[in-house]
């Protein structure tokens, strides 16, 4: 009985360790994910601009 409440605190303590690391990974993917999504918009609002410029020449 000791025994089986000790394997099931170790299987408890082996879950929230791993949930834990998920959430992190999570975390880490929308970090990431933000800072990929804020590029994307900087390098539209460059091309943008460049396409700007470039019109005016053309005009």
């Amino acid at each position: 009985e000791e025994r089986d409440a000790m394997v099931a605190r170790q299987i408890a303590l082996n879950l929230e360790r791993e949930e834990r690391m998920k959430e992190r990974e999570l975390q880490e993917r929308m970090r990431l994910q933000l800072r990929l999504d804020d590029e994307a918009a900087q390098l539209e609002a460059e091309l943008e601009m460049q396409r700007r410029i470039q019109e005016e020449k053309d005009q």
